[in-house]
């Protein structure tokens, strides 16, 4: 997932479950719950500065404070 350079969409889908409880703990409301093509759930969130801070935070979980 792309959030720095990608303006063609205003929405991202994850289909990480995990990755979609973060959010949540976060305090990011999802647009909608769906149903892909293939049958795989995704969770549709709405690009926001919130968002694009989380997905940072989410990127970094792991990486050692120095």
């Amino acid at each position: 997932m792309i959030l720095e350079n990608d303006n063609t969409s205003k929405y991202i889908f994850i289909y990480n479950p995990i990755q979609a409880e973060f959010y949540f703990s976060k305090g990011i409301t999802p647009m909608r719950v769906g149903k892909g093509s293939k049958g795989d759930i995704f969770v549709q969130f709405l690009k926001t500065d919130k968002l694009r801070s989380a997905f940072t935070e989410w990127c970094n979980r792991y990486r050692p404070i120095a």
